[in-house]
């Protein structure tokens, strides 16, 4: 199993701006996990947290949530990374009431980051081994279904903005409704 999928985040249903930095996920899979790649040309970058689980959706973000197991489990997990590499982890059935993941845990995803003057990008892994820890019964093989959106962020960055792939029918930015997540076909 090794696959290759590209999404693109350019749905900005908040946007009073025009301000949308053009940003893409490639979402690669084989026996050990997921792979994810973020690409934005975002310029003006605010980075300011530097720890795990911390504001980084207040900085330049980039942001995958997705649900394992979505006909049995309707919990999703919010992979949240920003420029330097802090991510925010955790997971619940909505924005209330979720549970983060140790940097121990986290620090198993191999979170990569480059900055130039192109923009910022970021790669990390989620092993298969946690997706069947968090979710007793998942099988990870092809034509397996799982649900996820993709978003690019910035709360506080020069220029706030809030982009996401599957276009989401809110009257205020908010990442955390699953019922907008698309199906994803391994």
């Amino acid at each position: 199993m090794n696959n290759k999928k590209i999404f693109k985040i350019d749905n900005f249903p908040w946007d009073d701006t025009g301000y949308r930095p053009k940003t893409t996920v490639e979402m690669s899979y084989d026996d050990k996990g997921f792979y994810l790649h973020f690409n934005s040309d975002e310029k003006e970058i605010r980075a300011t947290q530097t720890q795990h689980n911390t504001d980084v959706h207040l900085d330049s973000c980039v942001e995958a949530f997705i649900q394992f197991l979505p006909d049995k489990d309707s919990s999703y997990i919010n992979f949240e990374i920003n420029p330097n590499g802090a991510m925010r982890c955790a997971r619940g059935e909505n924005r209330y009431d979720r549970v983060e993941y140790p940097e121990s845990v986290i620090d198993n995803f191999n979170i990569k980051t480059q900055v130039d003057k192109n923009g910022w990008k970021v790669w990390f892994n989620i092993p298969v081994d946690f997706i069947k820890k968090e979710y007793p019964g998942y099988v990870h093989e092809k034509g397996k279904r799982i649900r996820a959106n993709f978003y690019k962020c910035g709360d506080e960055t020069k220029t706030p903005h809030w982009g996401c792939w599957s276009n989401i029918a809110s009257e205020h930015p908010d990442f955390h409704l699953s019922v907008f997540f698309k199906d994803i076909l391994l």
